[in-house]
């Protein structure tokens, strides 16, 4: 059930008791640098991408926190790293930590230093493709969250959907997208 209608069910039943059950995290995957002559091949463009992202305001407004906080219900945060931090009990290493968390923390100066020293110092232009299609609002809500922090970064990226996942899937190959 998304955020907004578990709020909307505890407006309309104020006595619902809601607790929080778990933690909420930026756990979608971006897959970048599929193909020989992409730009993502480069360390430092990935980091750059990293960089350019506000993992604390996406979990923010992918999972309403503002909304549950207001009414009582407090939600745990944290970041996921290569590993999602639900994945394997006992693996989670925190990314904000020393090993990590330069190219975690939310920096767009730094990523578009970043950009420039991988040759990209007036911006990365690319495309990202995603299936139209076939996935909860929450996934394409994520799309639009990082997609909507990462200018500020350097990245100038044109959007494509496409209606199938098979043909995404062939599309990102051939354009070497995100």
């Amino acid at each position: 059930m998304r955020a907004e209608d578990q709020l909307a069910t505890k407006k309309d039943v104020p006595a619902l008791e809601m607790i929080s059950l778990g933690v909420a995290a930026n756990s979608n995957r971006w897959w970048t640098g599929a193909v020989p002559e992409s730009p993502f091949k480069d360390v430092r463009v990935r980091r750059a991408l990293s960089q350019a992202y506000d993992r604390d305001l996406f979990i923010t407004v992918l999972f309403n926190v503002d909304g549950f906080t207001s009414l009582g219900i407090p939600i745990d945060t944290k970041w996921d790293s290569a590993l999602p931090l639900t994945a394997w009990t006992g693996w989670y290493h925190d990314p904000k930590g020393q090993d990590w968390g330069p190219y975690y923390a939310h920096d767009p100066k730094a990523a578009k230093q970043m950009l420039a020293a991988a040759g990209f110092a007036n911006g990365l232009n690319d495309t990202v493709s995603y299936p139209a299609t076939g996935y909860p609002d929450t996934y394409y809500k994520g799309i639009e969250a990082l997609l909507a922090q990462i200018p500020d970064g350097g990245f100038n990226l044109k959007i494509n959907t496409v209606l199938q996942h098979g043909v995404a899937a062939k599309i990102c190959k051939l354009e070497g997208t995100v």
